[in-house]
């Protein structure tokens, strides 16, 4: 259908007509044919397939050139609608939106497809000719899926789906607050954490069979030290050896009381060796893990998976998950008109219940939005007086207030637990100015690097700082760039939500991580010295020590301005009455595994 729509989409367009049935068109095949781009033979093809499929009447003018009576006979929207739709089933939900926007601007097509995916998107049982039932989970992002791999894991969705398809050595139950066995049944380590051997499970395979064997650990964590990601995992690792098909033993420089975190940290995921050793470009295309879902395919417009039946650790309830990559600007437009909280993750807490009985779950996010201030580069963020002064001026509690205390909490720190609702400035007259007198500030612009789901806060910290005279411009950047080092050196600052997942080893990261952009805005002798408190902390056998160098780190991090907090997330999402096991995790999404349908009920 879509080829012959588009030709009398082309009619439409080129005489102006826009949604009157039987308007009646004078016109040669000539002028189709010039309309269309073919040659007049091609022109009368299309002409009979268009009345074969009743979209048009034709009426021959007598004589050659003499003129035709075309009769429109399909409403515009409806052949919007209809083709919008055969993309989205075709899982072309961005060659959809481009559709709609070729051919129906001003139209209330893209209203009523927005309206149709409301309902083609959530949670079903499906069932094709000749085959069993399916229960499908479906839903839209308006973010893709930058990378799977793990030693390149830089984004909260990354690390989620990443869980899905891969298995650690261990996992953190968070019910219990302990580390529990995943790959490996039993582990062990000598007193000073020096050494450190798993054992792992007999019969868990990758998704194409194989046997998860010692070597594909021994590969995994070799991999990860080059990385440049997240080489600092396996910092002071001296070597690795197996010992037998399901025995790996790790040596280390120094200690690390909580190396077993690391081993379980979605980043230290094992892969399959011999194919990502054969050919790595490819197995990322197409990968293959030992998670609770298999891979089955990956596009510009939609991610596929299915449920690993053997799994060792139970198999999935849901049969199936098929999420769609919405644009950005569309999927905003859309909230206009559809209830997108259906979709199983969203920032904000709409107070719109889509429908009677739907249930929230919400959670406060692990980690915070925060400002970093480039040390690195020359400028007026390199005085303290100046990042002084931008944290009054920058008032979070004002901000909270304008974007609604359900939305966000101001913070003073990391972890929300740590920061105490934030009085209103104080109201002494100058101290901004003076401040900013004390810098030597003379206007010089600042650019501030962000992603632009944060457009509407970075706005408001823009304008808030032109009322003290300090000028503001700025960047949006893709996701991808999170990692670019160009982008860190080039930005004064960068608005970035920084999540932390798993306490300990997510906040170590930050310090860590080679292109990080947290640590790469950092002055050296701070990035120095904290790697020395890191050393001290894992060294630590106990917990309230441990926290005690992170708490220390985060101090002076506030007190000499180096990061300016700003306000810690609330995440939340609506679901279905029928709709069992949802939760959501601390990296702000729900686990799919987990997730099972009312068979009983209809949705």
């Amino acid at each position: 259908m879509l080829a012959t729509a588009e030709r009398y989409l082309v009619i439409l367009n080129t005489y102006g007509i826009h949604h009157r049935k039987s308007d009646t068109i004078e016109v040669t095949i000539d002028q189709l044919a010039s309309a269309w781009y073919c040659t007049t033979r091609n022109a009368k093809m299309i002409v009979r397939r268009l009345i074969a499929e009743e979209m048009i009447e034709w009426q021959a003018g007598r004589g050659r050139g003499n003129r035709s009576h075309l009769v429109l006979l399909a409403e515009r929207d409806d052949v919007l609608l209809a083709c919008a739709q055969e993309f989205a089933d075709r899982g072309e939900y961005k060659a959809a939106f481009e559709w709609l926007e070729q051919y129906g601007q001003h139209s209330p097509a893209k209203e009523k497809f927005v309206a149709w995916l409301s309902e083609h998107f959530g949670y079903g049982t499906e069932q094709k000719a000749g085959e069993r039932e399916t229960d499908v989970l479906r839903f839209p992002v308006n973010r893709s899926i930058v990378s799977l791999d793990p030693a390149d894991l830089h984004l909260s969705f990354d690390a989620h789906m990443i869980r899905q398809l891969f298995d650690r050595l261990v996992q953190y139950d968070t019910a219990s607050d302990k580390i529990v066995p995943c790959l490996a049944h039993a582990w062990k380590r000598n007193e000073d954490a020096t050494e450190w051997t798993f054992h792992l499970r007999k019969g868990i395979r990758f998704h194409n069979g194989r046997e998860v064997v010692s070597d594909d650990v021994r590969f995994t964590f070799e991999r990860l030290r080059a990385s440049k990601s997240h080489g600092w995992l396996m910092r002071e690792l001296k070597e690795i050896v197996c010992e037998g098909p399901r025995s790996v033993r790790i040596r280390l420089n120094k200690p690390n009381k909580i190396f077993l975190r690391f081993t379980g940290y979605a980043a230290a995921s094992i892969l399959p060796r011999e194919l990502v050793a054969t050919d790595e470009e490819r197995f990322w295309k197409q990968p293959v893990g030992s998670g609770p879902f298999r891979f089955v395919s990956w596009t510009e417009d939609r991610f596929e998976m299915i449920a690993n039946t053997d799994y060792h650790l139970g198999r999935a309830h849901l049969d199936r998950v098929v999420i769609a990559f919405l644009p950005e600007r569309e999927t905003m437009t859309a909230a206009l008109s559809a209830d997108w909280t259906q979709q199983l993750n969203s920032y904000t807490l709409d107070p719109r219940l889509p429908q009677s009985g739907w249930k929230v779950v919400e959670r406060l996010c692990g980690g915070c939005m925060l400002l970093t201030w480039n040390a690195a580069k020359s400028g007026p963020q390199r005085s303290q007086a100046f990042r002084t002064a931008m944290a009054r001026i920058i008032d979070r509690a004002s901000l909270v207030r304008e974007f609604g205390e359900k939305r966000f909490h101001p913070a003073s720190g990391f972890h929300s637990e740590n920061s105490p609702a934030l009085d209103e400035a104080d109201e002494l007259p100058g101290v901004e100015e003076r401040l900013l007198a004390e810098a030597h500030y003379d206007g010089e612009p600042l650019t501030l690097a962000t992603f632009s789901n944060n457009a509407h806060e970075a706005e408001w910290i823009q304008r808030r700082c032109e009322r003290f005279g300090v000028r503001v411009n700025l960047n949006f950047v893709r996701l991808e760039e999170i990692k670019d080092e160009r982008m860190h050196a080039n930005a004064d600052c960068i608005l970035c939500n920084v999540t932390m997942a798993e306490d300990e080893v997510c906040e170590i990261e930050n310090y860590e991580q080679a292109n990080n952009f947290l640590k790469a805005h950092l002055p050296l002798d701070v990035q120095e010295w904290i790697h020395q408190q890191i050393d001290s902390l894992l060294a630590c056998e106990d917990h309230t020590a441990r926290r005690a160098y992170l708490a220390n780190i985060e101090m002076r991090l506030r007190l000499e301005q180096h990061v300016l907090f700003l306000w810690h997330k609330k995440i939340s999402t609506y679901v279905h009455p029928d709709v069992k096991g949802a939760r959501l995790n601390a990296l702000g999404w729900m686990d799919f595994k987990q997730i099972w349908l009312n068979v009983s009920a209809s949705l």
